[in-house]
């Protein structure tokens, strides 16, 4: 019976399921039936089933089409989204279902307006909990709870039914690069899809990956330059065990694009896989120099280290992966295991505790643990410690997983270990449209290991497994007591306030908790884990009753302490256990407290500093005032304590680095500072940040109203710090709305206040650049670079705008005639950490001036830099036609054009290279075996050729992958003894109006071929 297709809510927006099928009797009846509830048509697409797929879809009320397999995953894909005519579309496969609790998520987000596509997680079941970023199952899916666990993986699943949005690709067919350029916006949809297509027997999966392989190689057979398509290709065939085209398929995806991270990693497991270990060592250290975090890469490293018996090397990149990672298990495993081998048999143990303690199901770390204890103790003989339990690391060397046994006694019974390197590659990240089989390629039959990676350590639905709190406290009081040794030092207390905060207090606590005498946690209502996270690492866990007064929390955390001294963090608060270090020397004193350096942001030129009282003496009387962005500064000013910067210490605040959390926080902030406002009208601090919320919303005209209101009360007060903050915001936020006449009236009052204000200064440049006084301009922006920078309570990003200075500097230089000046600005600009504009500025004036490669040069570190407009692209375009590299250029205006398709400039520089392009020279070869050969004869004069066409007539060495290295087009020939063939087969193919021809044991002179292209021109 066929489905009705209605919407069940007329005025909610209706929803098609669209799949392509084939063979899938066995699965499908259990997709449909959970998705009905929420969809209201189902489309099928057959590709040739052979049992009863098509009764089953259209007894479950699916309209079912059948289409002939076309070797094109997209072709279907794409028929059963023109048989959809609902609102939006859900793409599923019949190996998957839909989470009971997606159903009610979907509803919600379909209703949003502004949205084009969600990513949605999909749980790929497996039983081989080695594979990377392995997640042990949590029971909460009723058919998956036989198996021991997932990997997670995202891609585009939900997206609106709009013209033009299709799926592309003959394999691993994605739909949000059409998407994108319909500039479309996809956000994350937590909607769970379960995937139980790696259950299927080993023999079909097999069979799978071998079809898999053969449109893989047809991708790449019609998309040479496309890395992408020699990546995919080379996964496959790592899956395939083929271990050697694997290599060849990576190292070409990495011609094509040196900053590929991923395909350095696979290439660096496939040399490890086949024994090359030296070479892996330098693919996971490109790895490594493009992804430093990479938890995969840094214990790979280590291990092909030890492997090649360079012990200290490892132990370094383990100690820093755990320095990164800490609740990594392989890497205190496998660091034990080395340690063992040196004979550091204390330290061995303890990294295996450390293991323990964050896994305590680790087995492997467990019999290692057991055995290096055994051995401390003497009870065992050499037979017992070497050959029952001897220390392995994660992947020992051999099949059975054991190391080797050793002939020696005591430490040397430990064997030299060499574990064996993970042999998964990494999941792309959720940025990207994820492969259709996100689990890569796995090695059957090995002892492989599953990371716990940097982007997903605590995955959602994960056990969290947090180090024992014994071990902590103990650490602790070591600490204490070796700090009290011959002296009696002040004892210090770290105290938070928390609200679901799980993933936070993961990453700060296990590095510094240590450090601390006693930490006080008050958690204010979590619905996570926050308070069993928090429990692993302190007793004094405190629940209180959240009353919209942060005052209020952090003064019953305050009160629970009972420490000689105080620091207090936020959550999303970072700090290295030096700074804590450093602290402790200085708070042998009572009578004052200390400020602290605060850096918001992740760093860089966009990150502010300000400064914060953090750090004090627990006296009595001491107290955080107000409702919101509460102070304890007058408390102490009434105790009549002295303040003191503690400049060496600082603390990263990472709360501003997500702009959801930043909205979601400052809309809170805004409802309880007006309630704080009716209290306290005429409170500083009150409306300071008031004003500054109302700025983050993008409500300026409050933001100024609220400033004024902070000015007017405050004229006849000393000058203070809020009033010179809030004339600077004025100043800006006039600037913002280009009422450049008030803004300046604003900066004169604050120069007749403050005459040495180093803000002032950039404004007062900015003002009378938009002026047109240039060089009055200048005088400005060169006194606010040569003055000293000024840390204050207010955040201000001093990098980001000593930046700015030399761009505006550099733009001023140009007006007035100072080319060089101009020149030398923008590059000390770039230095700075600029923002796009210098490079851009930079480029147009090397254009200008006839200088291409510098242009060049100035807009390929834009892009490297994760710049990409139109702007970028045409003006490369522009470098790369007067380099009279046409091919290049004509890429380089297409992009362009993508990126802002009605520009008729861009529009008319692209058909004007196409026609130079094919006014242009071509290089025509015909080669077989000329590996040698290739590269001394193509090296000083390929980009002298608009394009290389190369006709190979069979080689079976390198010649085709060193060709296409040039950026030739090879063209396989079958050799016919006739050379007149070959040679027309390049003639062909060739869209020069000029042709030239060499063999591959020809030499000629650059300057020569400059002379030929002299002469057509």
């Amino acid at each position: 019976m066929k489905r009705k297709k209605r919407n069940r809510n007329p005025h909610a927006p209706s929803i098609a399921l669209c799949m392509i099928v084939k063979n899938e009797a066995a699965n499908l009846e259990r997709c449909l039936k959970t998705v009905q509830p929420l969809v209201s048509e189902i489309n099928i697409v057959d590709t040739g089933s052979t049992d009863n797929t098509i009764e089953i879809a259209r007894r479950n009320g699916a309209s079912v089409q059948a289409e002939q397999w076309m070797n094109d995953y997209s072709r279907p894909r794409n028929t059963s989204l023109k048989m959809a005519s609902a609102d939006w579309i859900l793409v599923l496969d019949a190996d998957e279902t839909l989470d009971s609790d997606a159903i009610a998520t979907i509803r919600v987000a379909v209703r949003k307006p502004g949205i084009a596509g969600y990513v949605l997680p999909t749980r790929n079941y497996m039983d081989d909990s080695s594979v990377a970023n392995f997640v042990p199952n949590d029971g909460s899916c009723e058919l998956a709870r036989a198996f021991k666990g997932w990997v997670e993986s995202r891609k585009v699943r939900l997206f609106r039914r709009r013209p033009g949005i299709q799926f592309e690709g003959e394999i691993h067919e994605v739909i949000g690069p059409s998407i994108r350029r319909a500039n479309g916006r996809t956000e994350f949809l937590d909607a769970v899809v379960h995937h139980f297509g790696f259950l299927a027997p080993v023999g079909s999966l097999k069979e799978k990956t071998r079809k898999m392989a053969a449109l893989a190689e047809a991708k790449c057979a019609g998309r040479n330059g496309n890395c992408q398509a020699h990546y995919e290709l080379g996964v496959i065939s790592a899956k395939l065990d083929n271990l050697e085209k694997a290599e060849s398929c990576f190292r070409k995806a990495i011609a094509l694009r040196y900053d590929f991270a991923l395909a350095h990693y696979d290439l660096a497991v496939v040399l490890a896989r086949m024994g090359r270990n030296e070479e892996a060592v330098s693919e996971y250290r490109s790895t490594l120099k493009l992804d430093p975090n990479n938890a995969d890469a840094l214990c790979n490293l280590a291990v092909c280290l030890q492997k090649l018996h360079c012990d200290k090397d490892a132990e370094e990149t383990y100690r820093s992966l755990l320095e990164k990672h800490p609740l990594d298990t392989r890497g205190w495993n496998n660091l034990g295991a080395l340690l063992a081998s040196a004979g550091r048999l204390t330290e061995a143990e303890q990294s295996f505790e450390n293991a323990v303690r964050i896994d305590p199901d680790f087995s492997l770390s467990l019999q290692n643990l057991e055995s290096i204890r055994t051995l401390r103790a003497g009870r065992a003989n050499q037979s017992d410690a070497s050959a029952k339990h001897p220390i392995q690391t994660v992947g020992a060397s051999s099949p059975s997983g054991t190391a080797p046994s050793s002939d020696s006694v005591g430490a040397n019974s430990f064997a030299r270990f060499l574990p064996s390197e993970l042999l998964t590659p990494k999941i792309m990240n959720s940025r990207r449209d994820f492969l259709h089989e996100p689990n890569a390629y796995q090695s059957h039959g090995r002892n492989e290991l599953r990371p716990y990676t940097h982007e997903s350590r605590n995955p959602v639905g994960a056990r969290f497994i947090a180090p024992d709190a014994r071990w902590l406290r103990l650490c602790r009081a070591e600490n204490s007591a070796a700090s009290m040794a011959g002296k009696n030092s002040p004892t210090l207390a770290l105290i938070m306030i928390v609200k679901d905060e799980q993933d936070n207090l993961s990453e700060l606590l296990p590095a510094i908790s240590s450090c601390f005498d006693e930490i006080v946690i008050v958690d204010t209502g979590s619905s996570d884990k926050t308070v069993e996270i928090a429990q692993t690492f302190t007793e004094k866990v405190f629940h209180f009753a959240w009353n919209d007064d942060f005052s209020a929390a952090r003064n019953f955390a305050l009160s629970k302490a009972r420490s000689d001294w105080i620091l207090w963090l936020d959550a999303d608060d970072r700090m290295k256990p030096e700074d804590v270090s450093l602290m402790k020397v200085h708070i042998s004193s009572a009578n004052k407290a200390f400020l602290l350096k605060v850096v918001s942001s992740a760093g860089g030129a966009d990150a502010a500093e300000f400064i914060q009282l953090r750090l004090f003496p627990n006296l009595v009387g001491i107290a955080w005032e107000g409702r919101i962005h509460e102070q304890i500064l007058p408390s102490m000013k009434r105790k009549g304590l002295e303040f003191e910067l503690l400049a060496e210490a600082s603390i990263i605040h990472t709360g501003y680095n997500d702009a959801n959390i930043l909205k979601k926080k400052t809309l809170r902030n805004i409802a309880l500072l007006e309630k704080e406002q009716e209290c306290r009208p005429d409170d500083s601090n009150v409306l300071h940040h008031l004003a500054q919320a109302y700025a983050i919303m993008g409500d300026i005209d409050k933001a100024i109203e609220v400033s004024e209101t902070l000015v007017h009360i405050l004229r006849e007060h000393p000058i203070s710090e809020f009033l010179t903050s809030a004339i600077n915001r004025l100043i800006q936020w006039n600037l913002f709305k280009r009422d450049i006449d008030t803004a300046h009236e604003w900066c004169k009052r604050l120069l007749a206040m403050e005459p040495q204000n180093r803000l002032l200064r950039f404004f007062m440049g900015e003002i009378h650049y938009r002026k047109e006084l240039f060089d009055e301009a200048i005088d400005w922006f060169t006194q606010f670079c040569a003055a000293k920078e000024t840390i204050g309570l207010t955040p201000v990003p001093w990098a980001a705008l000593d930046a700015n200075a030399h761009n505006y500097l550099g733009l001023a230089f140009k007006q007035t005639g100072r080319r060089e000046d101009a020149r030398a600005e923008w590059r000390t600009a770039i230095h700075l950490g600029a923002k796009v504009e210098a490079y851009k500025n930079l480029a147009l004036m090397c254009l200008e001036d006839g200088n291409a490669p510098e242009a060049e040069s100035a807009l390929r570190a834009a892009l490297e830099r994760g710049y990409s407009d139109a702007d970028i692209w045409n003006n490369l375009g522009v470098a790369l036609a007067r380099a009279h590299r046409f091919i290049e250029a004509a890429d380089a205006f297409r992009k362009a054009l993508f990126l802002d398709p009605s520009n008729a400039a861009m529009r008319g520089n692209l058909d004007r290279i196409e026609h130079e392009t094919r006014r242009q020279l071509s290089l025509n070869m015909i080669v077989r075996d000329e590996e040698k050969n290739l590269p001394e004869i193509l090296a000083p004069i390929a980009n002298l050729f608009d394009e290389i066409i190369i006709v190979d007539t069979g080689s079976k060495d390198n010649t085709v992958a060193i060709a296409e290295q040039f950026g030739a087009r090879v063209i396989r020939h079958r050799w016919n003894d006739n050379f007149a063939d070959a040679r027309n087969a390049a003639l062909n193919a060739s869209t020069g109006k000029w042709v030239f021809w060499l063999d591959a044991d020809d030499r000629i002179e650059p300057r020569a071929v400059r002379t030929l292209r002299k002469f057509i021109e």
